[in-house]
């Protein structure tokens, strides 16, 4: 923010996949706690959010079942946007869903820092443009009190992590010296 590093007295400042989303949700998040926006949209629990929506909305998985070799258990968030980009109507509505539950997590982002441009990345995001910011840009202006920034794709593409690393490590250099 204005060209600083959000790090927080912990470095935890950032890790806004741990907002709640629901604390009353079936969904258990990596760190143990209910409903965080990752157990819902990280690409490791994306198929977890999925078996449910397919349980809870009583979806025709059969489509889904054939990309999870015949188990949904072994659905990944890889078969799921490919099949939904195959048309099926399960995956894309499980598509849909997460893209509104991003839609509320980015909106909580930017009506706390009233950001001009949200950039989006990771391999579901590098892979899936379409499908990630059309659901998104949808549903976003339903939870902002803020203006809509700009919604894209990271232009640093698979590298944005690196780049993170980098101007950090940077800052700490010019610190030390």
């Amino acid at each position: 923010m204005d060209g600083n590093l959000l790090l927080g007295k912990d470095g935890n400042a950032v890790e806004v996949g741990h907002l709640t989303i629901d604390p009353n949700s079936a969904l258990i998040c990596g760190c143990g706690c209910r409903g965080h926006w990752e157990a819902y949209c990280s690409g490791s629990h994306i198929p977890n959010y999925a078996r449910l929506l397919i349980e809870e909305l009583e979806l025709d998985y059969n489509h889904l079942l054939r990309v999870s070799g015949g188990n949904l258990q072994n659905l990944t968030s890889e078969g799921i946007y490919r099949a939904a980009g195959e048309g099926d109507p399960a995956a894309q509505e499980v598509v849909r869903r997460i893209g509104e539950v991003n839609a509320i997590g980015i909106a909580d982002m930017v009506n706390v820092f009233d950001s001009e441009l949200v950039t989006l990345g990771g391999s579901i995001a590098l892979n899936n443009p379409e499908l990630i910011i059309d659901p998104i840009v949808e549903n976003i202006d339903d939870h902002l009190i803020n203006r809509r920034p700009e919604i894209m794709i990271t232009p640093l593409g698979s590298d944005a992590v690196l780049h993170g690393a980098l101007v950090l490590a940077m800052r700490t250099a010019r610190k030390v010296d």
